[in-house]
């Protein structure tokens, strides 16, 4: 079951977005193309998609809208409308254009959207639909992002859960090296068949690594390869979360709209950095970013890596800097690392309670049972006026 959301108010998209967390549910900010490939990814069967649209008020402006969605997906697709309560004649308005529930928007939203998936899809339950989605952005060269998203997912499988590892990195990644794999297609020679990717042809270009962890390899390094079309990508990473129990996904860019699409599917961004001066400044770069896209800052899960270097910043003072909590702290053990990606064997699998390979089982676990973020509200004026001209500088 996949939900594509439109909405036209920032209040109402807040508490959408929430409730639709709270489901775990599948979902996507509408787009036409979004409609396209839900449908073609369900083999026609567009009941099997859902757009709910949400505003504050409703009246002639959200009916047009209304109508031109409901050409876009197509007769059989089940359209919710999320609102104010409007009078009679509008109700009749809502009627016309296809709506097939109205929810009113000063009630329990998550309750009510429950009721009414309940109701449509009789009993089948959003949970067994989609695998859960994790990112790994890296804030800055160095960081470990790639060995870092290898062992998330090495974590991950080692609790007896089917987990998929997709590079996504758009300048080539490094996923397959750091696991010693060599696989025989990537994502590029998948998304050159984007005419035919299903089931069967997205499970021939997966690679195993021995500790379970299914890859879908990134596209070479200096290939001069062209740009994967977004409404592939959408598809592709449905078809692994169909799957799978979990999929993680390495990204490097927080800019396209593809990307922050993803993002806002994802249950926990991961944003690997470093304590200095660099790092530090694009992560509050990144943390606007998303944040200027809606994406709750609530799902960032910031981790601190190859923390005990010489003349590093103080988590106290980078929570404050950051108003976010840095949840996990990844010590500097560059032997035990290099061996590690050497031997191409993630550490949570081969040394777990060593002190690298037990702080990201702590990671692993606090992606799998979240709970919740903890924001510094304590942020001296000092250290808000040196990131303000942290942020100014080019």
């Amino acid at each position: 079951m996949k939900i594509l959301v439109s909405c036209d108010d920032p209040g109402v998209m807040r508490r959408l977005r929430s409730a639709l967390h709270g489901l775990n549910a599948d979902w996507g900010l509408y787009s036409a193309a979004d409609a396209r490939v839900a449908k073609e990814t369900n083999e026609g069967e567009t009941g099997d998609q859902i757009v709910l649209f949400g505003s504050q008020t409703i009246g002639a402006e959200q009916i047009h809208r209304l109508n031109e969605i409901q050409q876009e997906i197509g007769g059989e697709s089940r359209l919710i409308v999320v609102g104010g309560l409007p009078d009679q004649s509008i109700l009749l308005e809502l009627m016309d254009a296809g709506v097939t529930a109205f929810i009113d928007a000063s009630h329990d939203l998550e309750a009510g959207i429950r009721r009414q998936i309940e109701r449509l899809t009789i009993g089948r339950s959003l949970n067994a639909q989609q695998g859960r989605l994790f990112a790994v952005i890296p804030s800055s060269g160095g960081c470990g992002a790639s060995f870092l998203a290898s062992n998330l997912a090495a974590g991950i499988a080692s609790q007896k859960l089917s987990c998929c590892l997709i590079d996504l990195k758009s300048q080539g990644g490094d996923l397959a090296t750091i696991l010693r794999l060599v696989p025989r297609h990537n994502i590029q020679s998948l998304a050159a068949q984007s005419d035919q990717i299903d089931r069967a042809m997205f499970e021939q270009s997966l690679i195993q690594h021995e500790c379970g962890v299914q890859l879908l390899a990134g596209v070479e390094p200096y290939s001069d390869s062209p740009g994967i079309d977004g409404t592939v990508m959408l598809r592709i990473l449905r078809l692994a979360r169909s799957l799978f129990s979990a999929v993680v996904i390495e990204l490097d860019d927080v800019e396209s709209p593809e990307s922050l699409r993803l993002l806002a599917q994802c249950e926990r961004i991961v944003i690997p950095l470093r304590l200095d001066f660099t790092s530090l400044r694009r992560t509050k770069r990144m943390l606007e970013r998303l944040e200027k896209a809606q994406i709750p800052l609530e799902n960032v899960l910031a981790v601190a890596n190859r923390c005990g270097e010489a003349r590093q910043f103080r988590i106290e003072s980078v929570e404050q800097l950051l108003e976010v909590s840095v949840a996990h702290q990844i010590p500097d053990a560059p032997q035990a690392v290099n061996e590690s990606v050497n031997l191409g064997s993630p550490i949570v699998t081969t040394a777990p309670r060593s002190r690298v390979g037990a702080s990201i089982m702590d990671v692993v676990n606090k992606v799998l049972n979240p709970l919740g973020s903890v924001v510094p509200q304590n942020s001296s004026r000092f250290l808000r006026g040196w990131l303000r001209a942290v942020a100014s500088r080019s």
